[in-house]
């Protein structure tokens, strides 16, 4: 039940706002003992992207990665790139992150996919998502939008 009233607050949100700037004050959240890290995005100017973190699980309770909402797009998918050759990401229903775990979301990996964007999305734009982590809760993330080509998060490897 919290899940649908959470969703159904958070799907009507009415205005898409993008930022720029060079405040990266907003890398980490944190819910219970758990820190989602260098939130980032490529870069767009087609109706998709893709979006990647970290998650360091430092509890000793297993999370799910459990949905994605994001008001700039229509819809939000976990998504599992494929391990043979020439395949196609396979959409995730969830995704486990074990107690004391650390894991990093990336392009070759698991990634959220953001379909039905409200607008192309350039370097140095940031916007907002809700992370639901599941026996948790919601978190907000801020995203910075990195080059369309981009592999990492520009500040990755670095402590917060």
């Amino acid at each position: 039940m919290f899940r649908s009233l959470f969703l159904t607050a958070v799907l009507t949100v009415p205005t898409v706002v993008f930022a720029e700037g060079d405040d990266h004050s907003d890398h980490v959240s944190e819910i219970g003992d758990v820190r989602i890290i260098h939130a980032w995005a490529r870069a767009t100017d087609h109706d998709h992207t893709g979006v990647f973190f970290e998650i360091e699980n430092n509890g000793d309770v297993d999370i799910t990665l459990a949905s994605v909402v994001a008001p700039i797009a229509e819809h939000a998918h976990i998504m599992g790139a494929a391990v043979k050759a020439d395949g196609e990401p396979t959409e995730l229903e969830m995704f486990p992150v074990s107690a004391g775990s650390h894991f990093e979301l990336e392009p070759t990996g698991v990634f959220i996919e953001l379909d039905g964007l409200a607008g192309h999305l350039h370097k140095g734009d940031e916007f907002e998502m809700t992370v639901v982590l599941e026996p948790l809760g919601a978190v907000e993330v801020n995203v910075e939008v990195e080059a369309e080509n981009a592999d990492t998060h520009s500040h990755a490897g670095h402590s917060h």
